[in-house]
């Protein structure tokens, strides 16, 4: 049997994001891939095609993880060479990411490779389900994109992102996300990703809707109705650190975000949390895994690791630290970065509150739920221990040095602990409270 492997210069085109480390070097023996160079004639391109995608399929590739890879290497010919001297392999390849090739192109490359689990749309079906992306519909919007909500035909509500400022790359960003989701396992706390176009001048992405708004949101009051409590923000907590540790342990390779933060994390009507945007994450070789891998620093202001921003090293301590300022927020419902504040970052002001003895002055009053006559609804005594656990967590996960930080599993383990401990002591103290009340039930009787 014949085996495929790319060559060292075409490899080294993947190193965006780390992903160069989950290709396999050449070997004795193998059948070289090369770069495509863009002055191919349309058999030579043909032929090139062929070994690119047996390659892929012997590396175990879907369709869509195939696409990723060689519209991303293609794209780059395209943009650097003259194209009317190729035009043939254009129609037959790459033309099909235009707008009325969009499901010609799927069926033709999906019967070359493994079975589809994230559906391609057409441009014109995403434009017409939002409207022509009407502001009535219009979700959200940060700097790179704005999502708009959609229905799709079977009257299924979805999340349509479509980016701000498109260039060329564009594409390959939106592919990559779609290689990423396409390895992940099926979470209840991960936003699933249901589908995408690829029309060039404007991908989209295509997520499931959820209807709560995002973390940040609810913490500085922007969404209608009560303040969460304290429970509903540690099962947040523990809903998030469950998606990380998924990510970072995922089986066919590690994940690291690189954009945990509260905008970034979703709550559906029960308050339950989902994470989501995985536009700048990195997929990272198991042996990397143990080490770090240099990538460009990328990230949101106030909850990068000062490590990984200093060093360009990545490990996966850089999302246990964006976690840790997560966790400072549940537990302030403070900005992770603030200028007016004396200590412009989160931590820098937990930390030196903490020092102090001082904390309570910052904690949000909200999770300090008054006790009642129902004896279940702990008081401020009652929770302080465990607001107080939670953040001396917290400031173990921004600890400055990263090897002496827990990593995502040992963390999301120590949350559900304070969780299990404290339903315990609302057990214990409903038990004390039944006693109580039999108690004087007996003595009315007597």
């Amino acid at each position: 049997m014949v085996h495929y492997a790319l060559s060292e210069e075409f490899r080294s085109e993947f190193n965006f994001m780390c992903l160069d480390t989950l290709i396999p070097h050449a070997k004795p023996g193998d059948v070289v891939v090369p770069p495509f160079t863009g002055e191919e004639l349309q058999a030579e391109a043909l032929h090139w095609l062929s070994m690119f995608t047996h390659w892929a399929v012997q590396q175990g590739l879907s369709a869509d993880h195939t696409v990723l890879m060689a519209s991303t290497h293609v794209k780059y010919v395209l943009t650097s060479y003259q194209v009317s001297t190729w035009s043939d392999f254009i129609h037959d390849f790459f033309n099909y990411y235009h707008l009325e090739g969009d499901v010609r192109f799927a069926q033709w490359y999906w019967r070359r490779a493994a079975n589809v689990q994230v559906i391609w749309f057409s441009y014109r079906e995403l434009r017409a389900c939002t409207n022509n992306f009407s502001e009535l519909k219009l979700v959200s919007s940060g700097k790179v994109g704005r999502v708009y909500q959609g229905f799709m035909f079977d009257d299924q509500k979805v999340a349509v992102k479509k980016y701000k400022d498109v260039k060329g790359h564009s594409l390959g960003e939106v592919l990559y996300e779609v290689f990423l989701h396409r390895s992940l396992p099926k979470s209840q706390n991960l936003v699933r990703l249901i589908g995408f176009s690829s029309y060039e001048q404007d991908p989209l992405l295509v997520y499931e809707y959820v209807p709560g708004g995002n973390l940040e949101q609810h913490l500085q009051g922007k969404v209608g109705g009560e303040k969460l409590t304290w429970d509903q923000r540690l099962t947040i907590a523990i809903d998030v650190a469950s998606a990380v540790t998924q990510l970072h342990y995922n089986s066919k390779f590690p994940i690291y975000h690189r954009d945990v933060k509260s905008s970034n994390i979703l709550l559906d009507n029960h308050k339950r949390a989902k994470l989501a945007d995985f536009g700048i994450a990195a997929a990272v070789s198991h042996e990397k895994q143990r080490t770090h891998c240099h990538t460009k620093v990328k990230g949101s202001r106030g909850y990068t690791d000062p490590a990984y921003e200093s060093s360009g090293k990545l490990t996966d301590t850089t999302d246990v630290y964006s976690f840790g300022v997560v966790l400072m927020e549940l537990v302030t419902g403070l900005r992770a970065g603030e200028p007016s504040r004396s200590k412009t970052f989160l931590p820098d002001l937990v930390n030196e509150m903490s020092c102090l003895g001082l904390l309570e002055e910052i904690v949000d009053q909200a999770i300090w739920c008054p006790c009642s006559e129902d004896p279940r609804n702990q008081c401020k005594d009652c929770l302080r221990a465990f607001v107080e656990e939670v953040v001396e967590l917290a400031l173990k996960c921004c600890g400055k040095e990263p090897t002496k930080r827990p990593n995502i599993n040992e963390v999301n383990e120590k949350l559900k602990s304070i969780q299990l401990e404290q339903k315990m002591g609302k057990v214990k103290i409903s038990e004390r409270s039944d006693r109580d009340s039999r108690e004087r039930s007996r003595r009315i009787r007597h």
